[in-house]
């Protein structure tokens, strides 16, 4: 999703721009997954299309170590899964979103998964609790 929403020095797409394109993917792709939240930009039809859907609601210290540790290793690069143009960044609008996304996003995103009772929805608290199930399978 971040390749889809960012363009170049990290300037933000459209949203009604990126949910065409996501559409599009979802039409077009047997197989697919999505990694990001972006409640905003074709949620339900992305809930919808999903045979499986995975939340991860790691503590958000693990996730700004991560993120921390992430910048660090890609310095002054972009990730494959990102935009192009869009460098490696850590900065405090960053650690804000990590510390308030259970507010501001998980809890969205779990009101409208309420309404699809039918899908399978697996929760990880930790990365423990993740690989435990991956390697169950």
């Amino acid at each position: 999703m971040d390749k889809l929403f960012w363009l170049p020095e990290w300037v933000e797409r459209p949203k009604p721009d990126m949910a065409i394109d996501v559409e599009k993917i979802l039409a077009t792709h047997d197989e697919w997954v999505i990694d990001g939240n972006y409640k905003k930009v074709a949620l339900e039809s992305r809930i919808r299309a999903a045979d499986l859907i995975i939340i991860l609601n790691f503590n958000p210290l693990v996730c700004t170590f991560r993120a921390l540790k992430r910048r660090l290793i890609h310095h002054n690069k972009t990730r494959p899964d990102m935009g192009e143009g869009c460098n490696e960044k850590f900065d405090i609008g960053f650690v804000k979103f990590i510390w308030n996304y259970h507010k501001r996003n998980l809890i969205h995103t779990e009101k409208v998964l309420s309404q699809y009772p039918e899908k399978t929805i697996l929760k990880f608290k930790n990365q423990r609790e993740l690989d435990f199930w991956v390697n169950s399978l």
